[in-house]
């Protein structure tokens, strides 16, 4: 019978055995080759970002009102807005973006 060799996973915690060393993998996606650690997360499709999305519907408003000549809101509130928008987005996000 072999070595087994153990590591807690940075990422989740959990503890990871392998019969080989420097490699292992974790049901949270994050893997370790050689020393080299990653989280191998599935990627999306950038038109899947909520993200994206909703900073292009703040460009489209802000651009909208500026073209119109409206004063509905002004650009610190769609500043602040944006900036809570993304942030709140950000903590919810659990995809990257990718191919």
């Amino acid at each position: 019978m072999g070595n087994i060799f153990t590591f807690s996973c940075p990422n989740c915690g959990k503890w990871i055995f392998s019969d080989v060393p420097h490699f292992g993998s974790c049901q949270c996606g994050f893997v370790k080759i050689n020393n080299r650690e990653e989280i191998l997360m599935e990627k999306k499709p950038w038109y899947k970002s909520k993200t994206l999305w909703f900073n292009i519907g703040m460009f489209i408003i802000t651009l909208a009102e500026s073209l119109a000549g409206a004063n509905v809101i002004s650009g610190k509130e769609a500043a602040i807005a944006t900036a809570v928008g993304n942030g709140i987005l950000r903590l919810i996000t659990k995809q990257p973006i990718g191919k």
